[in-house]
């Protein structure tokens, strides 16, 4: 962390991180999930490695701005092997996945309203071979956006507003997702003298 002037801060991690695979992934007892494909896990699953290098900036203790770039060897993924008339769903190890992420995050606060935004902007590489005409070699660009927002009513009322927005994904190197996000509205209220709190919400 170099913080000789507290008003800008930058802070530079590496961190190195192994995962293992869980015993529901390994487990090859076979799970149906509909009538044509079923779940089972691989005894063979490598655990994946991940190696991450990040630079943060910190302006005025609010605005931080962050760059990261992460490298996974092995990474697990859900890969559909067809067999006869069905097909199996069935953990894999890729071999890499490579991520570059921007993140923008700032809270804000003025007596009876507040709000925290993230912004995330993402390119991701997946790349296997598992052999004859199964490879994986694709790239995608998504970005995501977080907004919070509180409302002090009174002192014993406060409401709440959250919206959460997708743009197109690839989960896991194989599995296309369409734009999504989602909004949440709620009501917070303090009884019994401070001691009890009542919360109602709807999320769409």
């Amino acid at each position: 962390t170099f913080n000789k002037n507290p008003m800008s801060v930058f802070n530079i991690t590496y961190s190195r991180r192994i995962d293992r695979p869980d015993y529901q992934n390994m487990n090859p007892f076979e799970f149906k999930l509909n009538d044509y494909t079923y779940s089972k896990g691989n005894t063979n699953l490598r655990p994946q490695y991940t190696n991450s290098f990040g630079v943060t900036h910190t302006y005025k203790y609010k605005l931080n701005t962050s760059l990261t770039y992460s490298h996974v060897s092995d990474m697990f993924a859900r890969i559909l092997e067809p067999e006869g008339s069905v097909q199996y769903q069935t953990p894999r190890n890729l071999a890499t996945q490579d991520v570059v992420s921007l993140n923008v995050t700032y809270p804000f606060s003025y007596k009876w309203y507040s709000f925290f935004t993230s912004l995330t902007g993402n390119y991701t590489y997946y790349k296997a071979d598992f052999g004859g005409n199964k490879k994986i070699n694709q790239d995608v660009v998504n970005g995501q956006f977080y907004v919070q927002n509180t409302f002090k009513l009174n002192k014993d009322l406060t409401a709440e507003l959250t919206g959460l927005y997708l743009t197109p994904f690839i989960w896991e190197g194989t599995f296309r997702g369409k734009a999504m996000g989602f909004v949440s509205a709620g009501l917070q209220k303090n009884v019994l003298k401070g001691k009890g709190t009542l919360k109602a919400s709807v999320d769409d």
